[in-house]
């Protein structure tokens, strides 16, 4: 990992703001010397990687150079920190003859002589072994040289799930599921090792037609080993849509299930369970009504299995044959194509790998992964086989995976390892994954595309090697949410920890301090309570903090740090409080916390810092304007602004923003915030949030009327945004047209809105609206009629939580492009839509809806919709709410 951290150093003091700033503080001869240094060892680098293992003097070689690399940053870092960071030119010059200054750069210039000494020790050391120049690797660019010719990334299919082999075990659990003449409580368990198919196979069967057809409510929960009862139950209440009060003891949470599940026949599964203790915790939530209710665990223990229900015999996951072996790997390898795409030369070797692999899903997935990216040259694919070591039966998976990662180029390594931040089984949303990569430096900039297109490449590369597996996919096919095998995820801990890259520290309840090392740069906790850990004590250089659980951490010392996310905390600020701990952070790239409270004024150095690309706040944390002297030219994302007084005036100091999340209260100025707003030339994405209960759009009585029509245009002016949020209740004589929305809005979002018109004729004329999405409230009339000719773009439509609907009708050659619609919670709606027009519709997606519209949709009316290939019906409406 040597060249990457000199690549990484290099892309870091080569930043335009970073550079300018140490320029003009004085210190540019010492920057120039860095970068120097850094483009000639690295010419070395690649050769000392290939040698190390077999000599353990080059091996030191290499951890001398990450370190003295880590040490430029470090003695560059403090500067630049010290020196309060970027700010603008003219202040720079101003301050850059001060006492201060000159007494750091002293500093400063001891540390680089120090660094000097060990750097000449390690250029004597390229001679004497022997290592010999292999290019340049941090030059430019944004992929490492790879040794072998590749094939072009394929996208897979949008939601197309690869099962190959379990018929056969798919029938007979489902045969268990739904067998009617065992009413009690019973429990089904897959046995099987990790990266046998356990989870793949309790997918199909969950997401199968009959199995949702049969069951009232259905509840998929993974488990793994980080299982701490109070948060499985409250995520399953979040499933079934249950309002609980936040605070609550465990008991509160177990019975309020327990009542949610009451006098249903509920599906349960439970997957990768890991301890006994795990199920008897959770069996009391489960009622035992005698009505068929079931509950489907995956795990990898036969005891577990055993004793969860001794009336059923434990299923055994078995091995794919070699047929179904050779089949999946030519699904992986040729993805989106023929499995006879194989060309003849090559099947002899297919055969070779489909045995090798011993029928082990995963290790079959993985190494199609490889292939993948391979030319279909017979020499490199049989030196694939050369490399792995076949022999130990046991390890065969373990082999392959660990082949897979070290298979890979540098910067995708580093993408890979960094997953590992996250918990486990998390479901990692694809625009933080890039951002955060983009914060630390890991993707490099091309000048011919967005370091966030560059970022998406790097992701689907990952995916197509099956490193990485996709969640969900937006409507033009990009990632949204994707996450990581739990055995590949313990490859990339081991990797990270192993090449100090990252630290993760999973377990709560015990003192990790003493676990952690003071050379470690970016550190990730999860589920940690202890709020005195002095993290800046005791890793002085970290420079990236992930965080997930219930307290802070103590922060204040951490003077480096690029990445701050915090998430899931229920830390409570005094919102009084002065946050000087934000003065010294003026190397922040990337700050995302969900607190609720938190300082309402930001400390002016905070809206200085050139480095800052993403701010995600949570609602109502940005009360008080930034300074007139706000300068952050390369903030890209802000989230959590109240839009009220000076905000509404400076927001334009933010020229690069693509993505605005602003809250409103009842004293908002429409005319000002829009107009302020329209200024951003390169916002792509607006969300706007009101208070629920307050009615904020112009056009009340006590509003005259001249005031919302120049309101109106004002929206049609925002020509560059391509998705809008609207979650704010509007006044009841509004009346919309389709002159209120960009006439090339993509994507639109409406929700709480409570509009009575017919918002439709508004919308259907947008020539390339793609996704509609009317969620809870945003419309109170009773019937919704989608005309002929209108939205010819519209692939995408949600309907959900829209009370008084009566009547929705589809007329022929509306929406021809449609392919996925869900309705969700009109409970008033009995009858089903005639959507026989709509040829292109994939999915049907009903959940929670009326017993009439269900039994209807599965009777008399499904002539309506047999033409659809996936109809999903989930549970029929909950209305429970407990507080």
């Amino acid at each position: 990992m040597a060249e990457a951290v000199v690549r990484y150093v290099l892309g870091k003091i080569t930043e335009a703001a970073y550079e300018e700033a140490l320029l003009l503080y004085g210190v540019g001869d010492k920057v120039e010397w860095a970068k120097r240094e850094l483009q000639w060892v690295s010419a070395f680098i690649k050769d000392a990687d290939a040698k190390q293992n077999k000599d353990a003097r080059v091996k030191q070689w290499v951890e001398d150079v990450k370190e003295v690399a880590y040490m430029i940053e470090d003695a560059l870092d403090k500067f630049f920190v010290r020196m309060g960071g970027g700010r603008s030119k003219d202040a720079l010059r101003w301050v850059a003859g001060m006492p201060k200054v000159l007494i750091v750069k002293h500093e400063v210039g001891t540390e680089i002589n120090k660094i000097k000494q060990r750097m000449s020790e390690i250029e004597k050391n390229v001679t004497l072994f022997e290592l010999e120049q292999r290019g340049n690797s941090s030059s430019s660019g944004g992929s490492s040289t790879r040794q072998q010719p590749v094939r072009p990334i394929v996208v897979p299919e949008i939601d197309k799930t690869e099962v190959v082999g379990f018929q056969d075990d798919i029938d007979h659990i489902c045969e268990q599921l739904l067998d009617q003449s065992i009413s009690r409580r019973s429990v089904i368990s897959i046995v099987g090792a990790g990266g046998r198919g356990k989870t793949t196979l309790s997918t199909k069967i969950y997401k199968s037609i009959g199995v949702g057809h049969h069951f009232d409510c259905r509840i998929w929960i993974t488990i793994s080993q980080e299982f701490k009862i109070i948060n499985i139950v409250k995520k399953m209440l979040e499933k079934l849509q249950i309002n609980a009060r936040e605070v609550g003891d465990e008991e509160y949470f177990i019975t309020l299930l327990h009542l949610s599940l009451s006098k249903k026949r509920y599906l349960i599964v439970l997957d990768d369970v890991w301890s006994s203790d795990h199920w008897s915790q959770l069996e009391v939530a489960f009622p035992e009504d005698n009505n068929g209710s079931r509950v489907l665990i995956t795990t990898r223990f036969m005891n577990i299995a055993k004793e969860s229900d001794a009336a059923n015999k434990p299923y055994e996951l078995g091995i794919l044959s070699k047929d179904e072996s050779q089949q999946l790997l030519l699904k992986k390898v040729f993805p989106n194509q023929p499995v006879n795409k194989c060309p003849d030369h090559l099947l002899p070797l297919i055969n070779q790998f489909a045995q090798k692999c011993g029928g082990w899903p995963l290790a079959l997935v993985v190494l199609g992964g490889i292939l993948s990216t391979k030319d279909l040259d017979y020499n490199i694919w049989n030196e694939i086989i050369l490399k792995l070591d076949w022999q130990i039966e046991g390890s065969k998976c373990l082999d392959i995976i660990s082949t897979s990662y070290d298979d890979l180029p540098i910067h995708l390594k580093q993408c890979f390892m960094y997953i590992a931040s996250f918990p486990e089984d998390y479901k990692v949303r694809a625009s933080t994954l890039i951002q955060l990569w983009i914060a630390e430096g890991i993707v490099q900039h091309q000048s011919t595309k967005r370091m966030e297109k560059t970022a998406e490449d790097y992701l689907e590369e990952l995916v197509q090697r099956c490193m990485v597996r996709v969640s969900k996919r937006s409507w033009s096919g990009r990632i949204t949410f994707c996450y990581i095998h739990d055995i590949l995820r313990e490859l990339a801990i081991s990797k990270a920890k192993e090449s100090n890259f990252l630290q993760v520290c999973p377990k709560s309840n015990v003192d990790s301090t003493s676990r952690i090392s003071a050379s470690t740069r970016r550190i990730a906790f999860h589920e940690y309570v202890n709020v005195e850990l002095p993290i800046g004590s005791v890793a002085p250089n970290l420079r990236s903090l992930i965080y997930f659980g219930e307290h802070l951490p103590n922060y204040n010392k951490l003077r480096m740090v690029r990445v701050l996310h915090l998430e899931y905390s229920r830390y409570i600020r005094d919102p009084n409080d002065d946050p000087k701990w934000l003065r010294h952070w003026t190397n922040l790239r990337y700050f995302r916390s969900n607190i609720e409270f938190y300082p309402r004024k930001m400390p002016t150095s905070f809206w200085n810092n050139k480095m800052l690309r993403h701010v995600k706040m949570a609602k109502g944390s940005f009360v008080m304007g930034p300074p007139s002297s706000a300068n952050l030219d390369n903030l890209v994302t802000l989230k959590g602004v109240v839009a009220r007084g000076e905000w509404k005036a400076k927001l334009p100091h933010f020229p690069r923003i693509r993505k605005l999340g602003v809250f409103i209260d009842s004293d908002i100025d429409w005319e000002a915030l829009i107009n302020s707003m329209a200024k951003l030339e390169h916002l792509n994405s607006l969300s706007v949030t009101g208070d629920q209960y307050a009615v904020f759009t112009p056009g009340l009585e006590t509003v005259a009327d001249h005031r919302w029509n120049r309101f109106t245009p004002a929206f049609k002016s925002f020509e560059q945004v391509r998705s809008l949020r609207l979650n704010y209740s509007w006044a009841r004589n509004v009346v919309c047209d389709s002159s209120f929305f960009p006439s090339h809005l993509v994507k639109l979002t409406l929700k709480n809105s409570y509009l009575e018109q017919d918002l439709l004729s508004a919308l259907e004329k947008l020539p390339s609206l793609k996704v509609l999405r009317m969620l809870d409230f945003s419309y109170r009339g009773k019937q919704l009629i989608f005309y002929a000719r209108g939205f010819k773009s519209l692939q995408q439509l949600k309907i959900s939580f829209l009370l008084n609907l009566l009547e929705l009708k589809v007329e022929e050659g509306a929406m021809p492009m449609l392919n996925l619609l869900k309705i969700r919670y009109c409970i008033q709606l009995e009858m089903v839509p005639d959507l026989q027009y709509l040829t292109n519709l994939r999915e049907l997606n009903i959940r929670e809806m009326s017993d009439e519209f269900r039994s209807k949709l599965k009777g008399a009316d499904q002539h309506k919709v047999k033409h659809i290939p996936s109809v999903k019906i989930n549970q029929k409406p909950l209305v429970l709410n407990v507080c």
